[in-house]
């Protein structure tokens, strides 16, 4: 049974550089690029990158479990010109040929102030697995200034090396306003089995909401009530018509409620909430409950289109009769609309 939990963000003022698109061509700013393409499980898409981020963090959008089961979406040789991503099955699992419309969001290394909103990046080129799962393997990382509260941290491993498509997964835990612990997990079957280092990418998200232009960026973290049993979230912040599309909300564990190899999963949003639920991979062994786990959502949607400014009464009618009285047509053009601010909830 699916329960249903809403999600509302602080609202924070308008974004003025980020612009972001979900249909397949990406839109980038001078350090944000989103986009979507679609990842298989036979082989790596490649997916350019416009050039304007020297050096990039490259993260995926949450996997479609309807799609393909026990798949994660994996990215890899990323540089400032493109990646590879490619939806990636633990050792053993029976394999496919499915297809999902993947999301991607490239940040690039380093802090960014857009408007109110602070988004920092980063890259951990040491980065060792979590042998035998154990917490003390996880690595630090310390947060620039700027952020208000618990950012929502997102994360993947950038550049496969050891084994190319090595099923893996990346994870947080003790998430704060200073900083988080970050590290990533191999399949229950081998996590015994040192593995690394591989360069592991990091996207720290300050929680609220921003529009942009004709898009809005909103990002938050849930309470800490995310199991392996699916539930409901509503994304707050947003307009109750949003329609999200598949690919448009990125997420990941932010907390480290269960020790197995786990990753966060859910179909595609309908509307303005997502299913979600953690996800365990069984190459060592058939059970999949885990514990509870907070989530960290970051998610991008088409704002509402301005209201048209109402004309003063009688305007109207003495608009129909002056143009009576030409006998020709007209195109009024409307005064530009003023920029909403966004408002607390």
């Amino acid at each position: 049974m699916l329960h249903s939990r809403s999600l509302r963000f602080w609202c924070r003022s308008t974004l003025a550089v980020i612009f972001v698109a979900l249909s397949g061509t990406p839109v980038w700013s001078q350090q944000v690029e989103v986009g979507s393409a679609v990842a298989s499980e036979l082989s790596w898409t490649f997916v350019p990158l416009s050039g304007s981020i020297a050096q990039p963090v490259v993260v995926p959008s949450l996997p479609n479990t309807g799609a393909a089961t026990d798949a994660v979406l994996a990215i890899r040789n990323v540089s400032s010109s493109g990646f590879q991503i490619r939806l990636i099955k633990p050792n053993g699992s029976s394999p496919g040929a499915a297809t999902q419309t993947a999301g991607w969001l490239a940040v690039g290394v380093g802090t960014h102030q857009i408007g109110d909103i602070t988004i920092a990046a980063g890259l951990l080129p040491g980065g060792q697995s979590l042998i035998d799962s154990d917490p003390a393997n996880f690595a630090s990382v310390t947060l620039p200034a700027g952020f208000d509260s618990a950012p929502a941290v997102l994360g993947a491993i950038q550049t496969p090396t050891i084994i190319p498509d090595e099923f893996l997964v990346v994870r947080a835990r003790q998430v704060t306003l200073s900083g988080f612990e970050i590290g990533y997990q191999r399949q229950e079957s081998l996590e015994t089995l040192a593995y690394g280092p591989e360069t592991l990418g990091w996207i720290a998200w300050e929680t609220g909401t921003g529009t942009v232009g004709d898009w809005i960026a909103t990002a938050a973290r849930t309470p800490d009530d995310v199991t392996s049993s699916p539930s409901t979230y509503v994304l707050g912040g947003l307009d109750p018509a949003t329609t999200l599309t598949e690919g448009s909300v990125f997420g990941m564990l932010n907390t480290f409620g269960g020790v197995d190899p786990a990753w966060v999963g859910g179909a595609p949003p309908v509307g303005t909430s997502v299913d979600l639920f953690v996800d365990e991979e069984v190459s060592a062994d058939p059970e999949t409950s885990h514990g509870n786990e907070t989530v960290a959502l970051v998610a991008f949607a088409p704002a509402p289109p301005p209201a048209v400014p109402l004309l003063a009464p009688g305007a109207l009618g003495l608009l129909a009769i002056s143009l009576m009285a030409t006998g020709v047509g007209a195109r009024r053009a409307l005064p530009a609309a003023a920029e909403n601010a966004a408002d607390s909830v």
